[in-house]
């Protein structure tokens, strides 16, 4: 968590309200030095609301189903 982009930022919603759009952290994501660590922090603890390593909670239902499968 110390070496994560958002670690003390404010001004991004990952944690978007209903209806409001979670692209721009998405995006802002997209540049951090531990998106991957992240996301399989997300996927290991099933979390399940959202933006975690640039993924949305339907992105990460979508992999946690493929990798089920795989």
């Amino acid at each position: 968590m110390e070496k994560a982009k958002c670690k003390d930022r404010t001004d991004v919603k990952f944690f978007p309200d209903n209806g409001d759009n979670a692209f721009a952290a998405r995006r802002f994501c997209s540049g951090c030095p531990v998106r991957v660590q992240c996301l399989e922090y997300a996927l290991h603890h099933n979390l399940t609301d959202g933006v975690w390593g640039g993924t949305s909670p339907n992105q990460r239902k979508a992999i946690r189903r493929k990798r089920a499968t795989a």
